[in-house]
């Protein structure tokens, strides 16, 4: 908490060269804040009531289609690398 509040005090005078307007997009703090409120409530509710072995193979399911989905990002920018340089 403090690392946030050290954060916001440091960035909120900032402003973007080009437009003027504040580094910090409150428009995605109002949408962002809601949602990681909700989803911890929905986290602390779930690891009352669902068994934890349930929860890390949801986990680990989750983190194999994250890899394989990065994996697959890897091959294509690289592909493209490859092809711009011959």
């Amino acid at each position: 908490m403090g690392g946030a509040i050290g954060n916001y005090i440091k960035l909120r005078k900032e402003r973007i060269p080009e437009t003027g307007s504040s580094i910090i997009n409150y428009k995605l703090v109002l949408i962002a804040i809601p949602l990681l409120l909700s989803g911890a409530v929905i986290g602390v509710v779930t690891g009352k009531y669902i068994p934890k072995i349930v929860i890390g193979t949801l986990l680990f399911i989750i983190l194999i289609q994250v890899l394989f989905k990065t994996y697959r990002s890897f091959k294509r920018i690289r592909a493209k690398e490859i092809e711009r340089e011959h």
